[in-house]
């Protein structure tokens, strides 16, 4: 069986080989990641998300733009 059966199985959603998931954007000068897929996008670092999804991309962004993040 191939992986891209396999997950399909797992996942109950249909899977294509080489077909991508999701997408992972690094922030520019921030140790944050948007996750972007077919569900939505949303802040993460690390493994750790942040946020709920989002609709777009700019929410997502905007997210991590429009808060002190200093600790």
């Amino acid at each position: 069986m191939k992986k891209a059966e396999e997950l399909s199985l797992q996942t109950g959603m249909e899977v294509k080989e080489g077909e991508e998931l999701f997408k992972v954007t690094q922030i520019k000068n921030t140790p944050f990641h948007i996750v972007s897929s077919e569900q939505g996008h949303f802040v993460a670092i690390g493994n750790a998300r942040l946020t709920e999804y989002q609709n777009s991309f700019e929410d997502a962004e905007n997210l991590v733009n429009s808060k002190d993040w200093n600790l």
